[in-house]
């Protein structure tokens, strides 16, 4: 009987092995006698999936930055020049705050339907701008370079606005209306620089629209063509601009002759704004309403290289020297002296004639040089 369980035990745990290798299935326990053995367990360790730590890093796309345009500059503007009959004065208004005037802008100084504007101030008698007040303008030239200048009441460079913007409009063909806009915003310097100085063009020849420097409905689309933009050009040295502190503060400019005619003959005018000038919306008094433009100031024009004339609209007042006629002496016949004057030729010169007597009543003599008779 034993041998029996033995050789029972052997095939069964024979079967139980042919069957684990044979199945992919876990086994099941079957019923048996025979004790059971608890086996121990060995858990295998889970596994750890490491923490990404969180990261502001941009991705490598991100750290593509596009690059920075280099502008090389081949020259750059020297000491300017300006030409005395290039002064133009305007409205000081500074000066009417500083001695107390009744109103703050001057009569005939700001006559918004000529375009002539003298607004350095937020509203109708202040607070006032000193650093929109042009007290001059001037322009001149070294022949390689022409040189713009606006005067300012305001002598602290610190005290510009930060919206502050100064320009010249330029007139090459004399109709009254500008074909350039040199723009300059944010001035930083007081070397040259092209840093925040724009050339406009207007293309189509229509600013000022239907009537230059007077409100109009036909009034045009400004200045439309960017030229150059702070260096970026076709010639990166077109244009620059400075702070001058050295007689109070002025905003120079300087610019290449290449946009105006080879005779060097356009009309001129400056501009001071805050905020900075938009050059889609020139002119100024067609495209902005009256009651609520402030914070400008612009001059009247002025002819450079030649006579102002009238022909021009917003030309400053000017007046020809009355012309002094020129006397040709007449001369009797034999004489060399003109009529009226015998020689003297003790003294070498042409003088009054004595009367017919010589003054010879009473012992007079003729004086020569008081021309009038003496008696001692």
């Amino acid at each position: 009987m034993k041998a029996r369980i033995i050789t029972f035990s052997i095939l069964l745990v024979f079967a139980l092995l042919l069957s684990a290798c044979g199945s992919k299935t876990t086994p099941q326990p079957i019923a048996t006698d025979a004790p059971v053995v608890a086996l121990p367990t060995v858990e295998s360790p889970a596994t750890e999936i490491p923490a990404v730590a969180p990261t502001d890093a941009p991705t490598q796309a991100q750290t593509l930055a596009p690059t920075a345009m280099v502008i090389t500059h081949l020259i750059t503007p020297g000491e300017p020049i300006y030409k005395n009959d290039q002064k133009v004065t305007d409205c000081n208004t500074g000066e009417r705050v500083r001695l107390g005037a009744a109103t703050l802008i001057g009569q005939e100084c700001d006559i918004w339907d000529e375009q002539k504007l003298e607004r350095p101030a937020a509203a109708v008698n202040g607070p006032y701008a000193p650093a929109l007040d042009i007290t001059s303008a001037w322009m001149g030239t070294n022949q390689q370079w022409l040189f713009g200048k606006l005067m300012l009441y305001e002598t602290d460079p610190a005290k510009l606005p930060a919206d502050f913007s100064a320009a010249f409009e330029i007139d090459i063909d004399l109709d009254s209306r500008g074909e350039f806009l040199i723009l300059a915003s944010g001035i930083p310097s007081t070397t040259w620089t092209t840093d925040g100085v724009q050339v406009w063009q207007d293309t189509d020849g229509i600013v000022g629209g239907g009537k230059p420097h007077e409100p109009d409905t036909a009034s045009g689309n400004g200045y439309e063509s960017l030229l150059f933009d702070a260096g970026v050009a076709a010639d990166p040295d077109l244009a620059w601009v400075r702070l001058n502190t050295s007689k109070g503060l002025a905003i120079e400019f300087a610019f290449k002759p290449s946009f105006v005619p080879t005779s060097q003959v356009f009309a001129w005018w400056g501009w001071t704004s805050a905020p900075a000038l938009d050059p889609a919306k020139m002119e100024v008094v067609d495209l902005q309403q009256n009651a609520a433009t402030w914070n400008l100031d612009n001059t009247c024009a002025w002819i450079f290289n030649a006579k102002p004339t009238n022909l021009q609209i917003n030309i400053c007042a000017f007046a020809y020297p009355t012309p002094i006629p020129t006397i040709t002496p007449t001369f009797e016949a034999g004489s060399r002296c003109p009529a009226g004057q015998v020689w003297v030729e003790v003294l070498q010169q042409c003088r009054c004639a004595p009367p017919a007597d010589f003054c010879a009543s009473e012992g007079g003599l003729w004086n020569y040089s008081s021309c009038r008779c003496e008696w001692s």
